[in-house]
């Protein structure tokens, strides 16, 4: 069974909850995927998890939805106090012409401002 490997970089950013005190939001841009946590990096970290979850529980190809963040999104990055990438590998062989997932395996973010 021969394995094959692909790389995605998702840029997130992260920014205090508007409504919950305390909180703060992480969000995908090229998955419109949020998440929320405690803290930037609690937020971020949740953000991680979600990705893995959607990826796992597609059992389709690609792993990752195609379904990118609304333009005020995309404005909001360009204000918000971090923002980063997380590069993620996914490993996957194929049974007949179809592709399996084997793993993903998301790096640690990296934060670029913030």
């Amino acid at each position: 069974m021969q394995t094959r490997e692909i790389s995605h970089r998702f840029n997130f950013f992260a920014f205090p909850a508007p409504d919950v005190g305390g909180a703060w939001v992480a969000h995908c841009l090229e998955l419109d995927l949020v998440a929320q946590g405690t803290d930037p990096d609690h937020a971020i970290r949740m953000l991680v998890e979600a990705m893995h979850m959607v990826a796992t529980s597609q059992r389709q190809w690609p792993p990752f939805p195609v379904r990118q963040a609304p333009d005020e999104a995309w404005v909001a990055q360009s204000m918000a106090p971090i923002v980063g990438h997380i590069d993620v590998t996914v490993r996957y062989h194929f049974e007949g012409a179809r592709p399996v997932l084997d793993t993903i395996a998301p790096a640690q973010p990296q934060l670029l401002a913030g």
